[in-house]
């Protein structure tokens, strides 16, 4: 079943949900479920920043998709790790 588009917690807990249920482990689950996410209105606005800086479109994406993913783990987890 295709992944649900979205990036609300409870589309990415759902699609992580149902690729479990499938038979994916946790871990792959969760990496192409976050993958699949829109960006956020900040992370767009990230993004263009750093492309005004002069970091190239790809790696203002990756930049600021490792802040989100940062700001969004709670403290003392090794996620982005």
């Amino acid at each position: 079943m295709p992944l649900k588009p979205g990036s609300s917690e409870a589309t990415v807990s759902g699609n992580i949900s149902e690729m479990v249920h499938s038979g994916h482990p946790q871990r792959q689950a969760a990496a192409l479920s976050n993958a699949r996410r829109h960006p956020t209105k900040k992370t767009e606005a990230r993004i263009a920043e750093l492309v005004k800086s002069g970091c190239t479109p790809r790696m203002a994406v990756e930049k600021a998709r490792k802040e989100e993913t940062m700001a969004e783990a709670p403290s003392g987890s090794n996620l982005g790790l």
